[in-house]
């Protein structure tokens, strides 16, 4: 390393005494053993995230397929390669375990080792630069730098930071690390005069350089075809709609536009600030690929008898401040092209990434470069910006570029975290580190790409998300599927919701870090660590385009609020959920709408809301009127469903209410499908530990093993019989059934026993008919237990207290005889 150090510093002290064209030459002709060279460099079509053709793709996908499309252009074995580093910014874990697995799927041995970095949008490039360095120190001499980003699954709040420490906030500088990336290209634009017309005419002429590259084919060297399995709709014989998987070859961009004008750009409302430049027009668009640069040693690539396409020179690594991080390639390419002994003239083609039409503006100017010395291809606002992906991408299209043309020098900027330089066959690198943490850049994007103008509005800073500043105090983050259709519809609902329940998340101190929605084919909503985030299905799940009606959403959200209190899908939860509806009914009753929702006064523009809205107000106050009146009638009850629906109607005169009625075994059976079901579309209970919680109503007192144990054996074996004889019975006689069960002579079962026997026979619970087995439900007093001899159980006696009905999970009243549900009769513990 001292040696390699010492002739580079020669090497610049030449270039200082011999002149900068001189050395140039110097440069291109000098080789030696340790240089590092590239001897591939291939990348996959770049294609919009959400609805792009690698929308069904895994990130890992796509790095399984370019690694192994990386050492089949440089032709080489996959066990040489002794090292992959990849390049992710929003991957969970950086993908490090599926994309090891990618590494094996791609053909390599166990003996490559494989690693992960996020340098935020330089991090492709890093990666680079870190099989380089291991290059030059001897440790490696093969290795493969990759960078990979599906911002189809990834670009979320779930990979945003949600708590900051309140002593780092309050440092010095700390401010502008939490600006969003936006704000950056608005400050640059504001700071340094550039204008909204000059930013829409340079991506006006990202699109014509990149449809013009299309055309020729110089994409092709590059691009490496993708298959993919694509979802289609299509008619069948009958005329009607039907989904089939058919198999698609992707070797085109998909972001370059045809026909994009700068009067067309015009019309586009700014996205970050009210008064501001930057569009979704003049921004890099969100974007899903992957790229592989295969790197080894000068002396290797002659062993092997690859063909040397570049060469590596160096890194380096300079600090710009976050508030204007955009002006990163305007600082770094000076400092690197003083290290190397070149002047910005010796160079043939600038790379700079086109985060933003501002501040690649800005650098093309300070720089005092011609613009068809920069991206000859387009960048990332035509192309796309995947972010893990573009440091190499961008070293795949620069030296294509440079072997069509038959230049030598080449640069690779990167505004964001990096700025560098290479060429063909000789080159130099600069880095450029930007403090911003691309986290919360990125926060304001999230809330903001692809939604409607009022939500864009919004988002003004990291810390402030699409929900506004009226739900920050319960839910810190509200966020949609970007990628389905109707996503603004979406995220209306959701802050309609979090608007709804507000009261009783007020009331119960319950704050909410993300609230999201989900599209699983099997689940309905779910609650994470206590309400730290919730997610709910609001889309059929038969059609993506449709949404499920606003009670069962609202019900869901319902559902999921009582997991904060209770984790399983037991009594207690069910107490819950009952408590939390009743308590929405009266908050609905009292005339609460929401806050900007079905609200009284005047729209923008003096408008007023209309007849509609109100007429929705005062018919629900009614319907929650009603259902208050009936809570109070001693009539049983099913409770409500996941989803909100009630499980049976309480109004004895609403229609169909007696032919519903069910003996109690079969009530119980119902009850126990209907918690069975719960637990399939609700995935809450299954990762809570089933512990009380601490912020909700205390919990009943827990019944002993042994009682439970008997309770539970009981119970199945009268919901295994009512179930099979389950059906409509007359209204007559349930009727009758109602009358006989309640004058049910109570008086021994209202005593305290300390010690009950309960006997079992074999003969003469065979002989038991099925609808006296369905109606005992519950262990039965003592006169039962005489009747048969058997060896007794003991049961222990406790408390009077709120207990659990045995058969529907109920909680009922401490002394009540009966359950309240299904008319079980209480067990004698």
């Amino acid at each position: 390393m001292t040696s390699i150090s010492t002739n580079k510093r020669l090497e610049q002290i030449k270039g200082h005494i011999i002149g900068s064209s001189t050395h140039r030459e110097h440069l291109i002709h000098h080789r030696h053993p340790d240089d590092v060279v590239i001897v591939s460099a291939v990348r996959t079509p770049i294609c919009r995230a959400g609805k792009g053709g690698f929308k069904d793709m895994y990130p890992e996908d796509l790095l399984a397929v370019i690694l192994k499309a990386a050492a089949e252009r440089a032709k080489i074995d996959p066990k040489i390669v002794n090292d992959i580093q990849t390049g992710n910014v929003l991957q969970e874990l950086g993908g490090i375990k599926v994309g090891r697995a990618a590494m094996f799927t791609a053909g390599f041995p166990y003996t490559t080792t494989y690693g992960v970095l996020n340098r935020q949008c330089s991090s492709g490039l890093q990666a680079c630069n870190y099989i380089a360095n291991a290059i030059r120190a001897g440790e490696i001499d093969v290795g493969i730098g990759a960078g990979v980003e599906s911002m189809t699954h990834d670009y979320s709040s779930k990979s945003m930071p949600s708590r900051i420490s309140a002593t780092i906030k309050a440092g010095p500088g700390a401010a502008d690390c939490f600006v969003p990336m936006g704000m950056t290209s608005e400050n640059v634009a504001s700071d340094f005069g550039i204008t909204r017309e000059d930013q829409d005419r340079f991506s006006v002429e990202s699109h014509e350089k990149a449809l013009r590259a299309q055309e020729q084919g110089l994409f092709n060297a590059e691009i490496v075809p993708v298959k993919v399995q694509q979802k289609v709709t299509t008619k069948d014989e009958h005329g009607q709609d039907k989904q089939i998987v058919q198999e698609i070859l992707l070797s085109k961009d998909e972001g370059p536009r045809a026909g994009s004008t700068v009067d067309k750009l015009a019309k586009l409302k700014p996205v970050f600030k009210k008064d501001g430049s930057t569009t979704a027009g003049n921004a890099s668009q969100v974007s899903d690929g992957a790229a592989a640069v295969v790197l080894m040693r000068r002396s290797k690539a002659h062993e092997l008898g690859c063909t040397i396409l570049a060469r590596w020179c160096g890194a380096r690594v300079v600090g710009c401040p976050p508030r204007i991080m955009g002006i990163g390639p305007a600082v770094a390419i000076p400092a690197v092209l003083k290290d190397v002994g070149l002047h910005a003239d010796d160079v043939d083609i600038y790379e700079i990434n086109e985060a933003f039409a501002s501040q690649a503006l800005y650098c093309v100017r300070t720089l005092g470069l011609k613009s068809e010395r920069v991206n000859p291809k387009g960048g990332a606002i035509a192309l796309g910006h995947p972010l893990g992906m573009t440091g190499a991408r961008q070293m795949a299209t620069l030296i294509s570029h440079l072997h069509h043309t038959n230049q030598k020098i080449g640069v690779i900027s990167m505004c964001y975290g990096i700025g560098g330089v290479s060429n063909f066959p000789w080159g130099a690198l600069s880095t450029v580190e930007r403090l911003l943490t691309d986290m919360y850049a990125f926060l304001s994007l999230v809330g903001c790409v692809g939604y409607g103008s009022r939500d864009r509005k919004r988002a003004r800073s990291g810390l402030v998300t699409d929900t506004g500043e009226q739900s920050l105090d319960h839910f810190a983050t509200i966020t949609c599927l970007t990628s389905k259709p109707n996503h603004e519809e979406a995220l209306r609902i959701l802050r309609k919701v979090a608007t709804m329940v507000r009261p009783i998340m007020k009331a119960h101190s319950w704050k909410t870090q993300i609230l999201a929605e989900f599209y699983p084919k099997n689940l309905l909503g779910m609650n994470t660590n206590r309400g730290w985030k919730i997610q709910l299905c609001l889309r059929h799940h038969d059609d993506v385009s449709r949404f499920l009606p606003w009670e069962d959403i609202l019900g869901t959200m319902l559902h999921e609020l009582a997991h904060n209190i209770r984790g399983p899908h037991d009594a207690q939860f069910y107490k819950a959920m009952n408590d939390l509806n009743d308590e929405y009914d009266k908050i609905i009753a009292s005339g609460y709408t929401g806050v900007g929702f079905d609200a009284t006064g005047q729209r923008l523009g003096g408008r007023g809301l209309g007849g509609a809205a109100h007429g929705s107000r005062e018919a629900a106050i009614l319907a929650a009127e009603r259902r208050r009146r009936l809570n109070e009638m001693m009539l049983p009850v099913g409770g409500r469903k996941l989803g909100g629906n009630a499980g049976s109607s309480r109004d004895p005169t609403s229609k169909g209410f007696w032919e519903k009625w069910h003996s109690p075994g079969e009530l119980a059976a119902l009850a126990a499908e209907q918690r069975v079901k719960d637990q399939l579309w609700c995935g809450s209970a299954e990762t809570d530990s089933g512990e009380p919680s601490t912020q909700g109503v205390p919990t009943e007192t827990q019944v002993e093993p042994e009682n439970r144990k008997i309770v539970n054996g009981t119970l199945e074996s009268a919901v295994s019989e009512a179930s099979r004889s389950l059906s409509v019975k007359a209204a007559e006689a349930a009727k009758r059934r109602l009358a006989s069960d309640s004058n049910r002579d109570t008086g021994e079962s209202s005593k305290r026993v300390k010690h009950h026997p309960i006997s079992t026979d074999t003969n003469t619970s065979t002989s038991t008919s099925t609808s006296n087995h369905a109606q005992s439900t519950a262990p039965q007093p003592s006169r039962t237990a005489s009747a048969v001899a058997a060896t007794p159980t003991t049961i222990l006696a406790t408390e009077w207290s709120e207990w659990s009905c045995p058969a529907c999970t109920l909680v009922n009243k401490p002394l009540a005889l009966q359950c309240d549900c299904c008319l079980t009769e209480r067990p004698l513990l």
